[in-house]
């Protein structure tokens, strides 16, 4: 499920080490306190002491954040937190209490001016808060961004390991779906139980698709996508100095492919042959050598086709195409080996220690494997 805790290394040189957080923080710094501070002004309006006020910090906000989130995703209303956050513009105007034709903030009624300038004006400073909104709500998404990029992301090539397994599996099931005695693929015939029969006792019917589901956190859909490459095929760094329009055109954008209910999809086309392997059997025809698996593969991420690395413009990719893009992908990528954690174990004690000590020896002599980096690239 959680595959990041079962590497230790991960935990303890990536997962919130300052060197992976630093780009997010350098860019949250430009805005976010601002915004806390704002927010804590708004809400400590008319407060006598200051016990009494609010100090929110950079944390609060991104709670608050999530908070939001989460209510558009799950309840499709941003009444709550979502305004509750806007409060903190600086184009913000009040407390947002306002009705009856009074401002609660400066008892001021309205005079009923049919000139229509107020109403132009209110109508401005809606266009000015929602802008602002716009432009924080990008900001907070690019800072996500920023902490998942190196985090489980391209950002500290290390990640890539997480990802090995599923990479493994991955090559595995698509062989298997490829060489089944299904639809009239290359493989080999399985053994009739009953040879004289005119039917064969095989499990299935021609034409049955099946599938092999696997369910995981949303930083499985990270770290697998990390190992795939498939968020730095241009290999630009995401960083806290880009300008606008490179956020904008930036590949790695979780909002897209790592949403609420994140998936992912390996569709597998077998060809068809006109004599199916049962046919031959019945025909009494020698079974053909088996040749390496055939097909076609395509990606659906959260159920829209993607063009997976190294298979050119086309969704549609050569099984054997793509194997060799995994299998380069995969040298020297070791999960079990490069997860070990780097802290020693503790050194043996004097007394009945022979085989503590034995393992400290063994620990000592021990090959390290060839692993990737857990520097950050930026």
């Amino acid at each position: 499920m959680a595959v990041k805790y079962a590497c230790p290394r991960w935990l303890e040189s990536v997962d919130g080490q300052p060197a992976v957080e630093r780009q997010n923080k350098e860019y949250e710094a430009k805005f976010l306190p601002a915004l806390a501070q704002r927010l804590s002004a708004v809400l400590s309006a008319g407060a006598k002491t200051p016990a009494a006020q609010f100090n929110l910090t950079v944390k609060d906000i991104g709670v608050i954040q999530n908070m939001c989130s989460f209510e558009v995703a799950m309840h499709n209303t941003d009444k709550t937190w979502c305004r509750f956050l806007g409060l903190g513009l600086s184009s913000s105007k009040g407390d947002g209490h306002e009705k009856d034709g009074k401002d609660d903030k400066d008892g001021e009624e309205d005079d009923g001016d049919d000139n229509g300038e107020d109403d132009d004006n209110d109508e401005d400073d809606d266009d000015d808060k929602n802008d602002e909104a716009k432009d924080v709500f990008l900001k907070l998404e690019v800072a996500d961004d920023l902490d998942d990029y190196y985090t489980y992301g391209p950002g500290v090539p290390f990640n890539r390991h997480l990802g090995c397994k599923l990479g493994t599996s991955l090559v595995e099931t698509v062989e298997m779906a490829l060489t089944e005695d299904k639809t009239g693929g290359a493989s080999a015939p399985k053994k009739d139980k009953n040879p004289g029969a005119l039917d064969d006792d095989d499990d299935e019917e021609l034409g049955v698709s099946r599938a092999v589901l696997k369910f995981g956190h949303s930083e499985t859909i990270l770290l697998f996508s990390t190992f795939l490459g498939l968020y730095n095929q241009k290999g630009v760094p995401l960083t806290a100095n880009m300008t606008p329009e490179q956020y904008a055109n930036r590949e790695f954008r979780t909002s897209s492919f790592s949403p609420f209910s994140a998936n992912m999809a390996f569709e597998i086309y077998r060809p068809t042959t006109a004599t199916s392997p049962k046919m031959r059997r019945r025909q009494g025809a020698p079974a053909a050598t088996p040749a390496a698996p055939q097909g076609l593969i395509r990606l659906l991420v959260n159920e829209v086709p993607m063009v997976l690395p190294g298979c050119g413009s086309s969704y549609f990719c050569e099984w054997s195409t793509f194997k060799k893009v995994l299998q380069l992908t995969s040298s020297g990528c070791d999960f079990d080996g490069c997860c070990t954690s780097l802290t020693k174990p503790a050194s043996a004690s004097a007394p009945g220690s022979e085989a503590k000590a034995a393992f400290l020896a063994a620990f000592e002599k021990r090959a390290e494997p060839v692993c990737l980096s857990v520097e950050p690239v930026a």
